[in-house]
């Protein structure tokens, strides 16, 4: 989470479509590529900011979002969202993982893009859908 709140826009290569993570709890860090919808959209957002802070979440007085803050955003939203499962920011994160697990992508790159050290936090992102295993046997 803290790697989210403590984005600059200075970090954003909108040029190059990329920005640089800086993992925390020991993870790898590295720098990620953007789509062309996540810099539209970016660019919107630094745009539409009520002031002109150097940090992508901001507050309204131009402070980075907290921890906290971004939790009860999250809630509402998934209270709006009428979601039947306690939600947590994590998740998110978790459900990146087994979608890339899920659309084939190599195990060490997916542990690369997490920032994770050691593969064995990858791995359970590989172990939930059996689909994947129709493909062993398709000529």
């Amino acid at each position: 989470m803290s790697e989210l709140t403590g984005l600059k826009w200075n970090q954003v290569d909108f040029t190059a479509a990329r920005i640089p993570i800086k993992r925390l709890k020991n993870s790898n860090s590295g720098v990620h590529p953007l789509a062309a919808d996540d810099c539209r959209l970016l660019k919107k957002l630094k745009k539409h900011q009520p002031s002109k802070s150097i940090w992508i979440f901001a507050t309204n007085s131009g402070i980075p979002i907290t921890r906290d803050g971004v939790t009860k955003a999250l809630a509402i939203i998934a209270q709006v969202a009428k979601l039947e499962i306690s939600f947590h920011h994590h998740m998110l994160r978790h459900g990146w993982g087994y979608e890339l697990a899920n659309k084939g992508f190599d195990t060490r790159l997916i542990q690369e893009y997490l920032g994770h050290k050691s593969l064995q936090h990858t791995v359970l992102y590989t172990a939930l859908d059996s689909e994947r295993f129709n493909k062993l046997w398709e000529d």
